[in-house]
């Protein structure tokens, strides 16, 4: 980070849009997006009112990569919700579409999806937090309903749930609802 030299580079990671990091593994969100009409994907607010809902089909991957041989440890063309994305405890975690999922980090083996149309994720120890406006309210400049789930990272098991309310944000398409 010092000198701005490339260290290392990734086989099959073109088009990465996210890196998390958990102890010497990577979590990656591979998003092949194209502008339309000279439009930068995901930095112009009139492509929502569009009905820019993010990219094509089959387009989008998460994968885990070792860091220090740069070996991929696995691959899976699946969609994640930007900014969703989470490694803990030898598990990843995002947002698929409306629901929750949990992967083994060493092989990318399901572990659970839990239907939820969450756009924040918090993991802990013991918990994952998921939170979402979706589903309760339009979108207007008014304060907001938040949903919050609070799911067993062991199983997906729902141990409690709350809801409350926000502001709303309009800088962003993507931007997680805060906690």
């Amino acid at each position: 980070a010092a000198t701005g030299k490339t260290f290392r580079e990734y086989a099959g990671t073109e088009c990465t849009s996210e890196i998390v990091c958990d102890g010497k593994t990577l979590g990656l969100v591979i998003r092949k997006e194209q502008a339309n009409g000279g439009l930068q994907v995901g930095r112009d607010r009139k492509r929502f009112r569009r009905g820019f809902t993010g990219p094509t089909p089959g387009s989008e991957a998460v994968m885990a990569v070792d860091a220090e041989s740069g070996k991929t440890l696995w691959r899976h063309e699946r969609s994640c919700t930007p900014l969703t994305l989470a490694l803990h405890g030898g598990k990843a975690f995002f947002v698929e579409e409306k629901s929750v999922v949990c992967l083994e980090l060493a092989t990318g083996r399901e572990l659970w999806k839990v239907p939820f149309p969450a756009r924040t994720l918090v993991i802990t120890d013991q918990l994952v937090l998921a939170a979402t406006d979706r589903g309760d309210t339009n979108y207007s400049r008014s304060s907001k309903t938040i949903r919050l789930v609070a799911l067993k990272v062991a199983d997906g098991k729902q141990a409690w749930a709350a809801k409350g309310d926000c502001l709303p944000n309009f800088s962003f398409f993507y931007l997680p609802v805060d906690l």
